[in-house]
This record gives C-alpha cells, structure tokens and sequence, in this order.
C-alpha cells in the first residue's frame, strides 16, 4: 500500500531510550508512515509497512528504568480507538491478545502495552493516525484474503483445463471462466 506524503506523520522522537527502541525494533525495508509522540514524550506510535508499535519509557511510560515496545502486525488488530474525558484520554489499539480499557484513568493506560496516554492537544494527531492505521488495517486484511482464495481459484483453473483436455468444455469456455477466476484475485 502506497501512503501519500500528505498522509504520513512524521514526528522526531525526543525520547532517548525510545528513540533506540525503535532503531532495534524496526527493520530494514519497512517504511515508517506514523511516528507520533505522545504530550510528554513517553510514548509513542509507529505505523510501518508492516505493523503498529507502541513504544514506551520511563515511570510515564509504565517502564520506570527502561522501556518497552509492544508490536501488532496488522493481521491481528482488530480495532483502534480513541477515547477522551474532560482533560485526558487514551490511543487504543485492540487486538485478540489485548484486553479494552475500562475507563481513561491514568494508570490503566499507562500500565496497558496496547495504550498510550494522550492530551487534547495530541487529538488531531492521533485522530489522523487512526484514519491511516485503519485504511492499513483493510489494505492487509484483503491481501490476506487475496492469498487464501488463491490456491482454490487456481485449483478451479487447473480443474477447467482438465476439463478442456478431455473435450467437455470449449477453449472458449475455458478461456471466460478463467479470466473470471483471475479477476477475483
């Protein structure tokens, strides 16, 4: 998937330990379209080609003398939110291994590997994260589909040739329902 210059943001990481975090955790090749930090810069969000992390550091970050990253591939998340109370709010990210938050109270999000704590001044940010993560979520949930679905569509393929070797069907008819097998991959 192909993500415009105007979609992508792109933040410097002011966080040390989480600014090495990313250097270990992302790999060559995959391109980087989010990397947000959160009102205090213990936290942050990276979207690659690939997946989502949420990065976090020290006590703000649930990782009083260190840091710590939780990855989600794509093909795991299973919704993002955004959640707001009058002063603060939480970034979400769910998945068949993470549990939604009950409330924005700060310690359930900064203690949560699935969250990130976030002010009303982060909002539009993450609001347009969420609109680019969730286009990424669709984008690799129907490459996923497009790989299930291939292996049966060409067995159909080879079952219609078989079917034309033996004279039941015309190169015709093979030719249109193979160009209509081929079109739904």
């Amino acid at each position: 998937m192909v993500i415009s210059e105007s979609e992508k943001i792109i933040e410097p990481i002011k966080n040390k330990k989480i600014l090495n975090g990313v250097k270990q955790n992302i790999v060559p090749g995959e391109e980087i379209y989010i990397q947000i930090n959160n009102y205090s810069n213990d936290h942050v969000l990276v979207a690659t080609s690939k997946g989502l992390y949420i990065f976090k550091a020290g006590f703000m970050g649930g990782a009083t003398f260190g840091s710590k990253v939780t990855q989600f591939p794509y093909g795991k998340i299973t919704g993002v939110e955004i959640k707001f109370n009058l002063l603060s709010g939480s970034f979400e990210v769910y998945s068949g291994s993470t549990q939604k938050i009950v409330g924005i109270g700060l310690n359930n999000v900064v203690n949560a590997s699935n969250s990130i704590v976030i002010d009303k001044n982060d909002r539009g940010k993450f609001e347009r994260a969420v609109i680019t993560i969730r286009a990424l979520m669709d984008f690799h949930s129907n490459n996923q589909q497009m790989a299930i679905n291939a292996p049966d569509i060409l067995d159909q393929i080879r079952r219609l040739s078989d079917l034309l070797k033996d004279g039941i069907i015309t190169n015709g008819e093979f030719e249109q329902k193979k160009a209509i097998l081929l079109s739904k991959i």
